[in-house]
């Protein structure tokens, strides 16, 4: 059978599924898509892949709206890359190599509150049981879903009732095979004999001749199938809310759990060293009492010596103490002839100095049974002691080579500290995901500064926000054009964005410079254009100082071309040719002056007033002025 690499390959698998189903069924397959694909993945993440498929295809079931004619849009949906990418994209998340069981996995929030488990079958793989199981699923009203273990492999077969008529069967196995060496294998069926056909094939009994194997003989001849039926869903938003909710509880109740154990531990420990105290003072105690009783022994001998009168051998039968000691009481004494050779002298046993033989005599006995016994005991408890000492101190050395791990203040997923995303100033730690997530957001909404997101969840009013600074944001690991629009973001704190009208490119200048300015100049080389920062209107850099509303422009204009104002309204005035007497046109000006020297002759329209004026002021200014002398 073919893979499926493109969409048009599989819109024809669909279409063949549902007008002429083959008995051998299709297979359907992503390039890269198997539990091993993922880097860090657990070699035992087939169960967890398989129930996460068995949950994505219920949760589309439900969504999927009733009737025949979308029959094709929802098993595309099913068979898509992007179901099975989000089926196995749990297995990045779980590195251990240990078989769970399919009730355990179940457990999980996210799958505990999507599907519910109806009834399970235990059996021998073979057609006829897997057919069973199918028939089994027939019956059931609506999709349901069969996660089938024939260790040390799990696969999941969904069956989706498309209508009341049809019934269409899918095969998820996670496991690269020779049919599907680089993906994982959806393999679809119209009918009931085509999947048990197939499951047979996957999952057949293994038969070991070697008799120290027979254990493992019987597991792999046995086959466990869970049946799963989706659980109603009325509000998808809220349905994980309800599952965020628990996964929060069951970690808070682990992290109960742990603390626990730390504080049985430190208890332990601490009964461990005050159980060593106590040994060890009870053996100072018994040694203690050893050495009294053996003093007591030797003291009672040498008085009974000394109290003996001279040449009375000592009766060894009056005591057991004495009995003890009665060789080195006969080794202590000490004969002499007297001068006539007669008799023996028996000396005192302070004169023989026999306390030291006394003592060392005692103290070379042997132990009696008990004594042994509990000396022995002793012995091996001050070997383990040791050896638990040297353990833990090998544990301590070890630990110390072990990775150091966080976790992050938004998943509370515990990482390698090689991997931590910490906020400068704050301290707070996240794993690279969250912090794009959080950057990538802010970025859309244009907010600049981005603050710590545990900072601005606090409440602590007191204590200022720490921001996510450019060197973590070189490591976030954002899209080109999310860079841009955060180094655009960054640059507006001090600049701002300067966009030329004739050469119509945009560049950041210094904001403290331009609210200054009254005047903007392009920065840009080659243009120079400069232009009025409140009017917009272009402005000669060694040009008239610039106004808005045209009056320094026009006080140049006038004082270049020799024009001159009106005295009392201002009016510009500018005369042609004839006499210096200049009359302002200004409606209820009526205002005469000497265009000349520019002085007001006299503000009225009385026909003597002005010939008086005019005469007086001309008797010292110039009404003419002679062709040749106007310079």
């Amino acid at each position: 059978m073919p893979k499926v690499t493109d969409e048009d390959r599989l819109t024809r698998i669909i279409h063949r599924t549902l007008t002429s189903p083959k008995l051998a069924g299709e297979l359907v397959c992503y390039t890269g898509t198997s539990q091993y694909a993922s880097q860090g993945a657990g070699s035992a993440a087939c169960g967890l892949a398989a129930l996460n498929f068995a949950r994505v295809v219920l949760d589309l079931a439900q969504d999927r709206v009733p009737g025949t004619s979308d029959s094709s849009q929802f098993l595309k949906s099913v068979l898509c890359r992007g179901s099975i990418e989000e089926a196995i994209a749990i297995c990045e998340r779980w590195t251990g190599n240990a078989h769970m069981e399919v009730e355990d996995i179940l457990g999980m929030p996210i799958l505990d509150r999507s599907m519910k488990m109806l009834a399970t079958k235990y059996g021998t793989p073979g057609f006829d049981e897997f057919k069973s199981v199918l028939s089994l699923m027939v019956d059931l009203e609506g999709s349901a879903a069969a996660i089938i273990t024939r260790p040390p492999e799990i696969l999941s077969c969904i069956k989706l009732a498309l209508s009341k008529t049809l019934n269409i069967f899918i095969i998820f196995d996670s496991h690269p095979r020779q049919r599907y060496p680089d993906g994982t294998g959806l393999l679809v069926f119209a009918s009931v004999e085509g999947t048990a056909r197939a499951l047979t094939e996957l999952l057949p009994v293994v038969e070991l001749s070697e008799s120290g194997l027979q254990w493992q003989a019987q597991l792999l001849s046995n086959y466990s199938a869970h049946i799963l039926v989706p659980r109603p869903v009325h509000d998808r938003q809220v349905h994980f809310k309800h599952i965020a909710m628990d996964s929060s509880l069951e970690i808070l109740a682990l992290r109960e759990r742990t603390r626990q154990t730390d504080r049985l531990l430190q208890e332990n420990e601490r009964l461990e060293c005050r159980a060593e105290e106590l040994e060890q003072q009870l053996r100072r105690e018994r040694a203690k009492g050893k050495r009294a009783e053996l003093q007591s022994r030797s003291e009672s001998a040498s008085r009974n010596a000394s109290d003996r009168p001279e040449g009375r051998p000592m009766d060894v039968s009056k005591s057991a103490s004495t009995s003890k000691l009665s060789h080195t009481t006969s080794t202590a004494r000490r004969t002499r002839s007297t001068p006539s050779g007669s008799g023996t002298v028996h000396l005192p046993a302070e004169k023989a100095n026999t306390t030291p033989t006394l003592n060392a005599e005692i103290y070379s006995q042997p132990i009696d049974g008990d004594d042994k016994a509990l000396h022995d005991a002793f012995e091996l408890q001050r070997t383990y002691d040791q050896e638990d000492r040297r353990l833990r101190r090998q544990f301590i050395e070890l630990a110390k080579d072990v990775q150091s791990t966080f976790r992050c203040e938004v998943c509370f997923d515990e990482l390698p500290e090689d991997v931590v995303m910490r906020v400068d100033g704050c301290g707070h730690g996240f794993c690279r995901d969250c912090i794009r997530g959080h950057v990538q957001n802010k970025l859309q909404e244009h907010r600049y500064p981005i603050i710590c997101p545990v900072c601005a969840a606090s409440n602590d009013g007191d204590r200022k926000p720490c921001v996510i600074t450019e060197d973590l944001i070189h490591f976030v690991e954002l899209t080109p054009e999310q860079f841009n629009v955060w180094t655009e973001m960054q640059l507006s704190q001090f600049s701002t964005l300067l966009h030329c009208r004739k050469c119509k490119i945009s560049a950041w200048v210094d904001k403290h410079d331009v609210a200054e300015a009254t005047i903007l100049v392009c920065p840009l080389r080659g243009c120079g254009y400069a232009y009025c920062k409140d009017c917009s209107q272009a402005v000669e850099i060694d040009g008239p100082k610039h106004s808005c509303d045209g009056s320094a422009e026009l006080d140049h204009l006038m004082r270049q071309r020799g024009w001159k104002y009106c005295p009392t309204c201002h009016t510009p005035i500018q005369k042609d040719s004839g006499c210096n007497h200049m009359t302002c046109m200004s409606p209820a000006c009526n205002t005469h002056f000497c265009y000349l020297c520019g002085e007001s002759i006299i503000q009225s329209a009385h026909p003597q007033r002005l010939r008086e004026a005019v005469s007086r002021h001309y008797t010292r200014c110039q009404l003419f002025e002679i062709p040749g002398n106007a310079a």
